[in-house]
């Protein structure tokens, strides 16, 4: 369900064939051309060690049981991230300017949006809605036309006759000489000198600064540049002061007193009436945004917006992770069945995968890492990945006299060590993304090979050298 899961499914199985068809052509070819290595003896102290898994298999494989029974008990507090918001670079200006205009606001943008065929649905909806234990708030068209009292319009009154002629553009307000404009600028750069406050101080240094260069200019280009300063500073003043004069003489305010763009933006030309609905618990907690949703679309089934798109959104990746996690522990454990035809070699191939999946899932709930868009993908990422190392593990120990041969002994284990740190190298360099997705992708990743490189290098062959396993 989710493409991302599917593109990059189709994206790397395409490769791993293309891997596969150069491994068994052009790889031999190269290795035929090249002089045979010498071979090196290992020291007798490193190989001690070697033995360790085998010498405490039972050990190891009951503290593995024991971690494993933790990591389950742990799994119900791993959570997934719905917040796209939380993918993004918390330090850009755009993404730190949203979540600040969402931490100040009353409206945090977090709503779910209703649209209603008339007023009088619209309405019934509306008090439905309201009367919901998750709604804080219901907005209509309703809501844009203030209510004036007569409180209200005396207050307005007074303020007008306190303003008087102060509104009128004309007079004072008028365009003045440049000599009259010199004298207030220098009168008020001493003005402001004598003000003990920092920012007068600044300005005023800043005004006697421009006052010196104005000096050197003549006084036709004085002029000049005083016009322009004037414009910048008071361009607007007149339109102002006429909205505001417009705003002391109000009547009674009506829905066609607001400005068109609004009107079509809460009433359509089809007549849809649009309700915005505000949550009253935070929905950053996904259980807050599941009782919000699910409970304003029992009202409203065709209700949406970002709650609404986050909440499915998220619901569909992790059906996909569980569809791919599922697809991939089925396909290749019949796959193994099927070249194997052996029960007990494809077990002892899958448990490292389960265990390791298992430890990666509790660290990560354990230590609060989330799962979010991103990284969702890992987990039947690192069982694909995986399960090689187990195969070469089991198919190596099974190749000794009488079918038991010490792996960590072997040159497959230090390619399975290679190959597994060369694999934990790339991903460790995600952490170092500037994007945060990236960075969790490479975070959950790097628990995962952890885990696998344990349970391939420890578990599995305490597991091959235990007769009951």
């Amino acid at each position: 369900a989710f493409s991302g899961v599917s593109e990059l499914g189709l994206i790397s199985g395409t490769g791993m064939f293309i891997n596969l068809l150069l491994s068994l052509s052009l790889l031999p070819a190269c290795l035929a051309m090249l002089p045979a290595p010498a071979t090196t003896k290992q020291g007798s102290s490193p190989a001690r060690y070697l033995d360790v898994p085998l010498r405490y298999s039972r050990q190891i494989i009951i503290l593995s049981v024991i971690f494993a029974l933790v990591a389950i008990v742990l799994l119900p507090q791993l959570r997934f991230d719905r917040n796209p918001l939380n993918l993004r670079d918390a330090d850009s200006e755009s993404v730190a300017t949203l979540r600040e205009l969402m931490e100040d606001s009353e409206n945090t943008g977090m709503s779910i949006t209703v649209l209603s065929p008339d007023a009088k649905t619209k309405q019934a909806i509306a008090t439905e809605l309201a009367a919901l234990p998750v709604v804080r708030d219901v907005v209509s068209a309703d809501n844009l036309v203030p209510e004036v009292t007569d409180l209200k319009l005396d207050l307005v009154d007074d303020l007008a006759l306190m303003l008087g002629s102060s509104l009128d553009p004309s007079g004072e307000h008028g365009p003045k000489s440049a000599a009259k404009t010199l004298a207030a600028l220098y009168q008020l750069a001493e003005r402001l000198g004598e003000d003990s406050a920092d920012s007068a101080s600044r300005l005023a240094a800043r005004l006697n600064q421009y006052l010196d260069e104005l000096a050197t200019h003549s006084e036709h280009e004085q002029a000049s540049r005083l016009d322009m300063l004037r414009e910048r500073l008071f361009g607007n003043l007149d339109d102002s002061l006429s909205l505001l004069r417009d705003a002391l003489e109000p009547g009674s305010p009506t829905w066609a007193d607001l400005p068109g763009q609004m009107q079509d933006r809460w009433i359509n030309e089809q007549g849809l009436h649009r309700l915005v609905v505000y949550p009253r618990e935070d929905i950053n907690d996904n259980a807050a945004l599941r009782r919000f949703v699910e409970d304003v679309q029992a009202v409203a089934p065709d209700a949406t917006d970002e709650p609404v798109l986050g909440l499915r959104a998220g619901d569909a990746v992790v059906k996909a992770f569980l569809q791919a996690f599922t697809s991939a522990f089925i396909v290749i454990t019949g796959l193994l069945l099927l070249l194997l035809r052996d029960l007990r070699k494809t077990l002892l191939i899958i448990s490292p995968l389960i265990l390791a999946s298992l430890l990666a899932s509790g660290v990560m709930a354990g230590f609060a890492i989330p799962f979010n868009f991103a990284n969702v993908i890992a987990l039947p990422l690192l069982f694909g990945i995986g399960v090689d190392h187990s195969i070469h593990m089991v198919q190596r120990a099974r190749s000794g006299p009488g079918g038991q041969l010490n792996p960590l002994r072997t040159s497959t284990a230090r390619a399975v060590l290679l190959s597994s740190l060369t694999t934990l190298c790339s991903f460790v360099n995600l952490l170092y993304s500037p994007h945060p997705g990236t960075a969790s992708m490479g975070l959950v990743l790097t628990i995962g090979i952890g885990m696998m490189l344990l349970t391939t290098l420890v578990v599995l062959p305490a597991m091959l050298r235990d007769k009951t396993t």
